[in-house]
């Protein structure tokens, strides 16, 4: 029992995980065009790749803590 419940917490961290990801992509979107940035003006702002910055909004890497905290500075 005790393996099906770790296997349990396992997947709620992974779906809240999931979900918090979400999030922040939909947030630094939003922030990008609330004002009227292009990517590549976002990774020059945020020091940056505009490669980086595409794939962060498009779901296809996950950013460190490091870049995390660069991002929502």
């Amino acid at each position: 029992m005790l393996i099906a419940d770790c296997q349990f917490v396992f997947y709620a961290d992974s779906i809240f995980f999931m979900e918090l990801r979400e999030i922040f992509i939909s947030n630094m979107k939003q922030y990008r065009k609330d004002r009227k940035m292009t990517q590549k003006q976002m990774a020059r702002v945020l020091e940056m790749d505009q490669v980086m910055i595409s794939k962060l909004e498009s779901g296809n890497y996950n950013p460190t803590f490091k870049q995390i905290h660069k991002i929502s500075r």
